[in-house]
């Protein structure tokens, strides 16, 4: 059986990896966004 311990550092590690991944696709948007303005502007 996996300890609590161990079951925690994945969960955390698991959410922080989603974190990152939502960070970056919103970032790309944004970076899109300014370039399209910038294109068009």
């Amino acid at each position: 059986m996996i300890s609590s311990d161990l079951l925690d550092l994945f969960l955390a590690e698991k959410m922080r990896n989603e974190v990152e991944y939502a960070l970056k696709k919103r970032i790309k948007i944004i970076v899109n966004k300014t370039d399209l303005t910038e294109y068009l502007g």
